[in-house]
């Protein structure tokens, strides 16, 4: 037998239909109310284990109930009687039967009760104009998750051992790693200040509305605006850089594939990342992605160069005319 306490009820109608558990080791349980033949009382339910990344999804509202029972939990599935009161404390047994469809929420059944936003988060759109297809709605979605991630972990007040995790795992190898790490980085964003879309109307002219962090928001402005700038010195800062590191082979190089370097070569790297994060408008953040790259400015400078790939990429959308105005109030 395992003891679980209800910790919070997700949906109430007349009484606890759907609740969040835990154990005493911090394991979560989703519990959905049934009707049990057997027992007869309306107080019967049966709890899932939902893997971390489907109840994330699942209580952020981006997949229903019904998929995460289906395809998001652990085989062994649990029941008891209960009330479903936040606190109450409950045994659980195995559920020895397959689940029925009579025993499956409807589809489109999506967490009520959200988390609450952080006072940190405003709204801000995005006007769109000219022709948009379904790749540049999926690569401009994609590159504004990766710029608003990585600007989140640089705004974020302390630095967490996940977020430090994230940034020390990648061998900077450029391609994949680079595209995982902003994954990795975006998964690791709170629930509360997540980048959402809120509003979307698509015409010529048109708007993407988001819900975001402020903060965040003006710095890809203030930064996108900066490298379409002509004779942009963050351009001429990236493609110096990048130079550097290719005609040395390290831009495919993981740090432990590359010779122990010069004192020369040190010096020379740490004049890269001091530049990269002046003409970046990150001068004020440098030391904070010195110690998030583990204080190994050759990897920093690799973060850097692939943020501005992901930052040069959402720019020409603004530049061709596509975004015509970015994050406005």
């Amino acid at each position: 037998m395992m003891k679980i306490t209800v910790t919070q009820v997700l949906l109430n109608y007349g009484m606890p239909l759907v609740v969040l558990a835990k154990n005493e080791q911090g394991g979560v349980f989703l519990g959905i109310n049934y009707d049990d033949p057997e027992d007869g009382t309306p107080y019967s339910f049966y709890f899932i284990r939902p893997r971390s990344k489907q109840l994330r999804s699942f209580m952020n509202q981006k997949v229903d109930l019904r998929y995460v029972i289906l395809h998001g939990c652990y085989k062994q599935k649990y029941v008891a009687s209960t009330w479903g009161d936040e606190k109450e404390e409950v045994t659980l047994g195995k559920l020895e039967i397959e689940l029925t469809e009579e025993m499956l929420p409807a589809p489109r059944l999506f967490n009520p009760t959200p988390a609450p936003r952080s006072a940190a988060v405003t709204r801000r759109k995005i006007e769109i104009d000219g022709r948009w297809d379904v790749a540049d709605l999926s690569l401009f979605s994609d590159l504004i998750r990766d710029c608003y991630a990585f600007g989140h972990a640089l705004l974020r007040d302390t630095s967490t051992l996940a977020l430090k995790q994230i940034f020390q795992h990648y061998p900077w190898r450029g391609g994949g790693s680079s595209l995982g790490f902003f994954r990795d980085l975006s998964d690791n964003i709170n629930a509360d200040e997540l980048m959402k879309v809120t509003k979307m109307q698509y015409a010529s002219p048109g708007f993407i509305e988001f819900s975001l962090r402020d903060d965040v928001a003006d710095l890809i402005k203030t930064l996108i605006v900066e490298i379409n700038l002509p004779e942009s010195p963050a351009a001429n800062s990236y493609y110096e850089a990048r130079e550097y590191l290719r005609v040395r082979n390290w831009l495919t190089r993981s740090e432990d594939e590359i010779p122990d370097l010069s004192q020369d070569e040190k010096d020379r790297v740490k004049a890269i990342m001091d530049d990269l994060c002046e003409k970046f408008g990150l001068i004020d953040y440098r030391d904070h992605i010195f110690e998030l790259s583990q204080n190994d400015e050759l990897a920093g400078v690799k973060i850097l160069l692939a943020f501005y790939r992901r930052l040069k990429k959402f720019a020409d959308y603004s530049a061709t005319g596509k975004a015509v105005e970015i994050f406005t109030a």
